[in-house]
């Protein structure tokens, strides 16, 4: 996010009307790893990504 907006880009806060109802609060988040596991055949093609540093795998 950045931290400078300019007044220009905001807007007053409206309320949804109230034929959309109310709205949901987001899930909680998953506190314990995932458990599923995949079983690779065979890596088809690897790459760098440069903004994550790191490689990513194409598998079968």
């Amino acid at each position: 996010m950045h931290n400078v907006i300019n007044v220009s880009h905001l807007s007053r806060y409206r309320r949804s009307p109230d034929e959309f109802g109310e709205r949901s609060t987001l899930p909680e988040t998953r506190t314990e790893p995932p458990t599923e596991e995949y079983s690779v055949d065979k890596i088809i093609a690897h790459r760098w990504n440069r903004s994550k540093k790191q490689f990513e795998f194409l598998a079968r």
